[in-house]
């Protein structure tokens, strides 16, 4: 079975450790989710700044105007997936 893949808009800040990321999707949801999995124009410089960026999510239902995405990470707020705008996210692609 394929997955479809696609990147998130989201809020990135430092994680606990020096491999990941903490990451805050539009919806109040959040993730620690690894760093290779998230593009970042820039790195955090310390725990409290907050830079945009985009994490990788794998689609699992969609709905004209919504997505539900399952991010690689451990949620920190909210589920496992999310139900997310479709504008949050780029367009979707076919993962082998």
């Amino acid at each position: 079975m394929t997955s479809a893949k696609t990147s998130v808009s989201c809020v990135v800040s430092m994680g606990f450790f020096s491999s990941e990321y903490y990451i805050k999707l539009s919806t109040g949801d959040a993730y620690i989710v690894d760093r290779s999995n998230v593009t970042v124009d820039r790195v955090p410089q310390n725990r409290t700044e907050e830079i945009g960026g985009k994490v990788v999510a794998y689609v699992v239902d969609q709905t004209a105007t919504v997505l539900l995405v399952e991010l690689p990470g451990e949620p920190v707020a909210g589920g496992l997936r999310s139900w997310i705008p479709r504008n949050d996210a780029d367009p979707i692609v076919q993962a082998a």
